[in-house]
């Protein structure tokens, strides 16, 4: 049996950044005694540009020592292993994060946007997978005849023309169900 739950408080400040304490706890319960769980957890809020994660605190019971090391996305990743008999298991993670507010998205962004992003891709292999042509976005016409129009793909990178055929289908796809009133903003 598995069981996760979790809060967030937000902590009234006077800066203008807004603070949050989280707890998370995912429990498992087994049937019968197992003899060992090893285990990945990726539960400790991100530092960006504008989150800071101001204290993290990452428990088990039964009592495990984990290691850490960060994934290729950046993520903080804690591994442990129980190598003794236990009937459940509990991971319980606690974090107090600073959320400043997020710089304002520009209306459009200059054509020179998709070189700088073939630039950022071409120097990191960690984002490669995300330039790649997907199966989820399903090309059409219409979309097509929208790419021309925009000029997207003339002189473009592969890089640069596949992931700007996602983002025309995901913006697309987004503003139909903003205008439907799926999204509330």
């Amino acid at each position: 049996m598995f069981s996760d739950s979790g809060s967030s408080d937000r902590i009234p400040h006077d800066d203008g950044s807004r603070y949050y304490s989280i707890h998370h706890t995912t429990h498992f319960q087994y049937n019968a005694a197992i003899c060992e769980s090893i285990m990945e957890v990726r539960k400790q809020p991100r530092n960006d540009s504008w989150q800071t994660c101001l204290a993290f605190e990452f428990k088990t019971e039964p009592y495990a020592h984990p290691s850490s090391y960060d994934d290729a996305l950046d993520n903080a990743v804690h591994l442990f292993n129980i190598p003794a008999y236990h009937t459940s298991l509990s991971v319980k993670t606690y974090a107090q994060v600073r959320v400043d507010e997020p710089p304002d998205l520009p209306d459009a962004l200059l054509p020179s946007a998709w070189d700088e992003i073939d630039e950022i891709v071409d120097g990191d292999h960690r984002l490669w997978e995300f330039t790649q042509p997907s199966r989820f976005p399903k090309p059409t016409t219409l979309l097509r005849q929208l790419a021309d129009e925009l000029n997207v793909a003339s002189g473009r990178s592969a890089h640069a023309a596949a992931a700007h055929e996602h983002g025309v289908v995901r913006s697309v796809r987004l503003r139909s169900e903003q205008h439907a009133g799926r999204f509330a903003h």
